[in-house]
């Protein structure tokens, strides 16, 4: 049961430093291997959109109260780092503040501001558009799933087939919300395939072996069926600004791509001492995605190495990687707001109150947890795990795979007692 935790995270760090790796060198020198980078931009960023919908889920009921409940928690989240980065980031001047609120990649490559923020406005935005579906589908009382589906093709299309502007001297769209409509469809596909993933990785490895090879051949046959159809220096797909190619080898390379990845993740969570550092990689990929474009200048300057070829992408973006997580540790302590969190030291404090309150006072009195204690319990130690990690990490974690389903087993409760029971000990 542990693995259905440890391979999301997993994923993501595979697929962070994916992300890094196609940052390394965006030039368009003649003669530098662009292979890597053509595979890294192939299924990265649908990837990260179908993991942020594996933790898409569909309330009983919504209301105005709801909505606005929702709304605040996803501007917290994603747009207050938005503005914050983009004014660290960007040369100030009114006008770029009013160009930055616009929030388009092609406007934030105008203004010299980090342009890897154009993913916040855009995940948003297709957050909202999820979270639109599921409230359309309970007001007709059709099954979430069965709206999920139908909304996928018709969010694919819509996002395909809007004007994007992304062209020289156009602007985009505001907040991408073209974009938007495109990874809305691709967090759906998440919330669809995650008791698959969760399958895997708790069935027995010959599945996820079998599966490894197959996912992976599909994805290098439509890789190289497309590539030809690619100028020099074209990515296969570029998210950002719309760039999506033939659109059938686009998802086909999305869907496979991503299938890689996952099932790699599933294999490697087995192995322990792998699982525990990528974990944390996995667990930080907001900070790392916000921070590491900008070291590169510094990487390139000590190291002499130019990211030209593999061989010195790899290590650039290794470096880059860690370094970025350094940094994230020290902005964890002194400015969480950044990366979309609230916890402080007063905020630590907090919780840790309500933790051990909550600890004794609705668990440990009748050793069995439900789900609405298990809300509870995840709201207070979320911002210690943030803060120490450790066991409230771990303990963390166990409370995330313990709901996601919306239900609590008897050994998913025995499991979360023990836990609880081993923090009151310390």
């Amino acid at each position: 049961m542990k693995n259905r935790v440890d391979y999301i995270d997993v994923a993501k760090a595979i697929a962070i430093f994916t992300v890094v790796l196609g940052h390394v060198n965006q030039s368009t020198t003649p003669g530098r291997e662009w292979l890597y980078i053509d595979v890294c931009y192939a299924f990265h960023m649908p990837l990260f959109f179908m993991m942020g919908g594996f933790f898409l889920k569909p309330k009983d009921r919504y209301s105005p109260t709801g909505w606005g409940k929702f709304l605040v928690k996803n501007i917290l989240a994603l747009m207050v780092p938005y503005a914050l980065w983009t004014v660290i980031y960007m040369p100030f001047s009114y006008t770029n503040l009013f160009k930055a609120a616009y929030g388009s990649w092609p406007m934030l490559f105008s203004i010299g501001t980090q342009t890897a923020l154009w993913f916040l406005p855009v995940m948003c935005l297709a957050r909202i558009v999820c979270e639109g579906v599921f409230n359309l589908s309970r007001a007709v009382r059709l099954d979430p799933r069965i709206a999920t589906m139908l909304a996928i093709p018709v969010l694919l299309v819509a996002g395909f087939l809007l004007p994007h502007h992304t062209g020289d001297g156009e602007i985009g769209n505001l907040w991408g919300y073209d974009i938007a409509l495109v990874a809305a469809a691709f967090l759906l596909i998440g919330f669809l395939i995650r008791p698959l993933c969760d399958w895997f990785a708790t069935a027995r490895p010959v599945w996820s072996l079998i599966v490894l090879p197959i996912a992976l051949g599909l994805f290098v046959l439509g890789f190289c069926a497309e590539r030809p159809l690619l100028e020099y220096g074209h990515h296969a797909a570029l998210m950002c600004k719309a760039v999506y190619g033939p659109w059938h080898w686009f998802l086909a390379n999305a869907l496979t791509g991503s299938a890689v990845v996952l099932v790699l993740a599933v294999l490697l969570g087995r192995v322990s001492f792998l699982r525990r550092p990528l974990a944390m990689i996995g667990a930080s990929t907001m900070g790392i995605y916000l921070l590491h474009k900008n070291v590169f200048p510094e990487l390139k300057s000590l190291s002499g190495f130019t990211g030209d070829t593999l061989g010195e992408a790899i290590v650039l973006a290794t470096l880059a990687l860690v370094l970025s997580l350094l940094i994230l540790r020290l902005i964890v302590r002194v400015a969480p707001m950044l990366i979309g969190k609230t916890a402080g030291p007063a905020a630590e404090k907090a919780a840790a109150n309500v933790f051990s309150a909550t600890l004794c006072q609705d668990v440990l009195e009748d050793g069995k947890v439900d789900f609405e204690e298990t809300t509870r319990l995840l709201e207070a130690v979320e911002a210690l795990a943030e803060t120490k990690g450790g066991h409230y990490a771990e303990l963390r974690d166990a409370l995330v795979r313990a709901r996601a389903d919306g239900v609590i087993t008897p050994e998913e409760s025995d499991e979360l007692c023990e836990l609880l029971r081993r923090q009151a000990a310390r």
